[in-house]
């Protein structure tokens, strides 16, 4: 849907769109779980309609197909009918009826949205495809297999001088060990062709067969378009000579091998790169150099990811040769092994030391159960952010940095399931719960099952804060990389909440030395008020008790690298 934004015509027909689903005209089409309300989120309007529209399509597709109604298929606005026509497979699929005057039009008046985008794996599929998009810039997501790879370069080597988006993942479906790998070869060398107009490219290849000659010749040094760059290969691949990508802003590398002193080299190709995404699978042995390598001054957003056991230490031995101080958006992930308290605690300590910490926030994802996680984030006086996420709830309590906390914001859902004691935060003095937030890829709680006010005693971990002195309890907006998961759930009502259930998670889940807090603050969260008692209670909990309809503002920490989390996105 990113070609809406591109142009005048675009434009309206998303404007065309946006009236069609408001005014409910094609209600027969909508899913019955989908929320009709689309402009609750100001400045993310383009967002959540982009996400109700892929709804739309992806609900309906099949029974889209079943359609013999000319009149339901007539009600359908141009932006959806192109996004379905992508969708369907060229095949008898389509039927006399689909292929309506409606539909003509669409197709005829939006071939760039109907045809550019094409994602395919079949040769005489994408060469049929490419014969409809005659001259507009390309985004094309290819599947090559070993036996096809010959046929899909014949095609590229014709389109190379309009393809705006190019995702390559080479698959080496049959494994066979006296042929496995080398069947790309095709494919590689075309990848030495200019490509004027190339502006996002992505290969993934589980066998990083990219070579120092491809690396070399790669584009012919004819990519002044190219901004965007994700790649499986070899670190010490960028060892060859060749002259540096100047236009790449984001790079995402997913490196199999040891980096060792190859960091240099990353920073050289990229010389003016603001995103680097680096997901490590193995580190070998320690690296015996102790050269620190200074990063280009444009990199403010650097993420470090380790993917296995065999690089639970690669965050840790990779920072120690990188100057990141001046890296305003610092991200560690640790993923399908858990590391050890160890080896987060050297992380957090190296990382956070090149300016004082102002606040924290903790999330918790998922407690209670095999996959929970932490994500902790530390927010410093420079504007600097470091986030850390991938350990296990088991070793908070171990983590020395909470003690430095004076300020926390932090899900409800930490007290919802967990047996593990919460770190003890002796100086923290105003603490942020977020009661209510939106569904995400990281938060899959309604936190009003746990701020209730079910009578039952609470015999779970209670979190220490002798100088708490401030609370405030809050729902927050939605962020750009809320409204990108294909399950976001919209919360289009304020969270209403019992005042006996904020007394009782003050009372039984929060240890604080004063009698009586200075303030309690409501951010967005309405309460219940015919319970007077109830009201009056929660009134002599602080000495001052405020209230907010406006919801705190997203919190945006990942949507700076979203579209680098993974080479998949």
């Amino acid at each position: 849907m990113s070609e809406f934004r591109e142009s005048d015509s675009a434009r309206n027909g998303l404007a065309s769109a946006v009236t069609a689903v408001c005014n409910n005209e094609f209600a027969p089409m909508w899913p019955s779980w989908a929320p009709m309300s689309l402009l609750a989120h100001g400045e993310n309007l383009g967002y959540t309609i982009r996400t109700r529209l892929h709804q739309i399509v992806d609900a309906t597709l099949d029974e889209f197909l079943r359609i013999r109604n000319w009149n339901a298929v007539g009600r359908l606005p141009p932006e959806i009918l192109c996004m379905v026509f992508a969708q369907l497979e060229i095949s008898d699929r389509i039927t006399a009826t689909h292929v309506c005057r409606s539909w003509r039009e669409a197709s005829l008046a939006a071939a760039g949205q109907l045809w550019a985008t094409i994602s395919s794996s079949d040769p005489s599929t994408l060469a049929a495809r490419l014969r409809w998009c005659e001259s507009v810039p390309l985004r094309l997501h290819i599947t090559v297999h070993r036996h096809s790879a010959d046929d899909i370069a014949a095609i590229l080597e014709t389109q190379w001088h309009h393809i705006q988006s190019l995702f390559l993942h080479l698959n080496d479906d049959e494994v066979d060990d006296e042929y496995y790998g080398t069947g790309m070869n095709s494919i590689l060398d075309q990848l030495s062709a200019p490509a004027p107009m190339l502006a996002d490219f992505v290969l993934q290849d589980d066998c990083d067969r990219m070579s120092y000659s491809t690396w070399a010749h790669l584009f012919g040094a004819q990519a002044p378009a190219l901004r965007r760059v994700k790649l499986d290969i070899a670190p010490s691949v960028f060892a060859s000579q060749r002259q540096p990508f100047a236009s790449v802003t984001r790079v995402f590398l997913r490196l199999r091998h040891p980096l060792y002193v190859h960091l240099g080299h990353i920073f050289a190709v990229f010389p003016h790169m603001e995103a680097c995404a680096l997901d490590v699978c193995g580190w070998g042995e320690q690296d015996p150099s102790t050269r620190v390598y200074k990063p280009p001054a444009s990199l403010k957003h650097f993420r470090v990811g380790a993917l296995n056991s065999l690089s639970l230490r690669a965050p840790e031995l990779l920072l120690q040769h990188v100057t990141h101080a001046s890296i305003s958006d610092l991200n560690v992930m640790w993923s399908a092994t858990r590391p050890k308290a160890n080896h987060v605690s050297v992380v957090l300590s190296t990382t956070t030391s090149h300016s004082p910490i102002l606040s924290g926030t903790m999330y918790y994802c998922s407690p209670g159960s095999e996959d929970s996680t932490v994500i902790f984030i530390t927010h410093h006086d420079d504007g600097s952010l470091r986030t850390f996420s991938g350990f296990g709830d088991d070793i908070t309590r171990r983590l020395g940095i909470f003690a430095q906390l004076t300020v926390l914001y932090l899900n409800e859902s930490a007290w919802s399931a967990t047996n593990e004691p919460l770190p003890d935060l002796p100086l923290l003095q105003s603490m942020t719960v977020y009661a209510a937030l939106p569904w995400s890829h990281m938060l899959f709680e309604w936190c009003t099952l746990f701020l209730c006010d079910e009578p039952w005693e609470w015999n779970g971990p209670v979190l220490s804060c002798p100088s708490l002195r401030n609370v405030t309890i809050a729902s927050r907006c939605p962020t750009q990389s809320d409204l990108e998961v294909p399950h976001y759930i919209d919360v289009p009502r304020p969270t209403i909440l019992a005042p006996f259930a904020i007394v009782r998670f003050l009372q039984d889940k929060v240890a604080y030395g004063a009698d009586t807090l200075d303030t309690i603050s409501l951010r967005g969260v309405d309460i219940c008020t015919h319970i007077i008692t109830d009201v009056a209670a929660l009134l002599g909990m602080a000495h001052t008790v405020t209230y907010d309809p406006i919801p705190l503002p997203a919190d945006d920490f990942l949507d700076s690298m979203s579209d680098l989390w993974s080479i998949d996105t």
